[in-house]
């Protein structure tokens, strides 16, 4: 083995990689935020999967298409909060 020298200033590399940060998300409040959304959906989803059987099947699709993105919109969504406050905060102090 090679051992590694000492730069000029005399101080050696440093070892630990530099902090990733804070979390965007918890877990915690990713599923308080996954289980307070998905009632209402489930609702809606069974609104729509009578009204399809009563009226034409397209509204499957769009059930099914609703069922399949919402989950990933809303993170989306959610995670896209801070930036706009931070943003709007930053016009406003202009």
């Amino acid at each position: 083995m090679i051992a590694r020298q000492p730069p000029a200033g005399g101080q050696p590399p440093s070892a630990s990689p530099p902090g990733r940060g804070r979390p965007q998300f918890t877990m915690r409040g990713m599923m308080a935020t996954v289980v307070l959304l998905c009632v209402p959906f489930a609702i809606w989803g069974g609104l729509l999967r009578e009204g399809a059987r009563a009226a034409d099947s397209t509204r499957v699709l769009v059930y099914i298409v609703l069922v399949m993105a919402a989950p990933m919109l809303v993170m989306v969504l959610v995670g896209l909060v801070k930036p706009a406050i931070g943003f709007w905060r930053w016009l406003r102090g202009r």
